[in-house]
């Protein structure tokens, strides 16, 4: 009789080990996917909780000071609205800190904006889209430019990212370059 009730008191402790193993897993799953910098993982509920804090949020905003356009875009197309003075992007190797706001070309709205969190990303380039690969090259720290990517060098067609499928404009202020 003492074999079976240590027997039974050794599972309860298992099973006590192992249910708190995965409470422990769940809180830091939940913390790493409440601080994570990628807005699309955002749920739209607390995307309305952040636009009451937030009342001067630019998502679904016009991109200031673009005009919107039905035409295609062929390829990467860069203006700098800022020249930086500061260091170079050279290669798409090279980790870069910015602030950008995201729109869709055909109707200029603001679909995303590292603005509205208050934080800038920091994020290895090659690590991003395509567009922003080749469209940040020669930008330099204290820059402002503006890439307009096709959707192709964009997230694609992919509807399921939850990311526009179309043709992009970006306004990027580079930070930091390393």
């Amino acid at each position: 009789m003492q074999r079976v009730t240590s027997f039974i008191l050794a599972v309860l402790i298992f099973a006590s080990v192992v249910a708190s193993a995965i409470f422990v897993v769940r809180q830091v799953r939940k913390e790493d996917s409440s601080s994570t910098v990628d807005s699309s993982q955002t749920s739209d509920q607390s995307n309305t909780q952040e636009e009451a804090v937030n009342p001067n949020a630019l998502k679904g905003k016009p991109l200031s000071n673009f005009t919107p356009t039905t035409d295609r875009v062929s390829e990467v197309k860069t203006e700098d609205l800022v020249v930086g003075t500061g260091a170079e992007v050279t290669s798409a190797d090279q980790t870069v800190t910015a602030d950008y706001t995201g729109a869709r070309v055909a109707d200029g709205v603001v679909f995303e904006s590292s603005k509205d969190s208050g934080s800038p990303f920091t994020a290895q380039l090659t690590q991003l889209i395509k567009g922003w690969q080749t469209g940040m090259i020669g930008m330099k720290v204290g820059g402002t430019r503006r890439l307009i990517i096709p959707a192709a060098q964009a997230y694609g067609d992919d509807a399921s990212t939850g990311r526009p499928t179309s043709d992009l404009v970006f306004d990027i202020e580079l930070k930091a370059v390393k």
